[in-house]
């Protein structure tokens, strides 16, 4: 996935009870961030 957005710093993935289970590695391109979803995140929470 791609955003827009280059105020982001950190990408959480949550499990289904919302558990921090680790950081997603974040890869910049100019003011693109881009980060691949892990297929057992139930939510992930940008920062």
């Amino acid at each position: 996935m791609t955003i827009n957005n280059p105020g982001i710093t950190k990408a959480t993935v949550l499990d289904m009870n919302g558990l921090d289970r680790g950081e997603v590695e974040l890869k910049r391109d100019g003011v693109k961030v881009s980060f691949r979803m892990p297929a057992d995140a139930k939510y992930l929470i940008l920062n």
